[in-house]
């Protein structure tokens, strides 16, 4: 990933507050040879929107993720076709949440716990060890600050 100009920043990180999610997925799944299941942790920053030019733009800023439909599922119900970056790399993750940081709003808590989530994740890469119980408490936390409903969101500037 490139460095971002302070504009390209402010502009990806709204992007990412207002039409943007950060998740942090498990799953647990059977490794080859062995007999129980093993958690794998994946993280995804998705930007959403029906302005493909805009995703475009905003991928070209970031120089990461791909830009994919929302399949036939608008057709049937009548709906503009809607597009979607996905960011799945734990390390361009990083990258992208330690530069737009500062300029979260809406998403500073989600990108904070990311970030945490990342920095347990990346020594264990390429290495069939078990996650500590920070990771677990982490994915909790970020599920929750992403359920939909009535929840209140404290939008109190903390950047800077």
């Amino acid at each position: 990933m490139k460095p971002l100009s302070e504009v390209e920043k402010a502009y990806l990180a709204c992007a990412i507050d207002t039409e943007g999610t950060i998740a942090l997925y498990q799953k647990r799944r059977k490794m080859k040879g062995m007999i129980n299941f093993h958690t794998h942790f994946y993280p995804r920053i998705k930007i959403g929107n029906t302005n493909r030019e805009f995703l475009e733009f905003c991928r070209k800023q970031m120089e990461l993720g791909n830009i994919s439909s929302n399949g036939v599922r608008w057709k049937e119900n009548g709906w503009k076709p809607a597009f979607v970056i996905v960011i799945g790399s734990w390390k361009d993750i990083q990258e992208l949440l330690i530069q737009i940081l500062p300029f979260l709003i809406i998403k500073h808590k989600h990108a904070k716990l990311m970030l945490e989530a990342c920095s347990l994740h990346l020594p264990l890469l390429g290495k069939h060890k078990e996650y500590p119980a920070r990771m677990f408490e982490l994915a909790k936390e970020i599920a929750k600050l992403n359920r939909k409903g009535n929840t209140i969101i404290d939008v109190t500037p903390t950047y800077r």
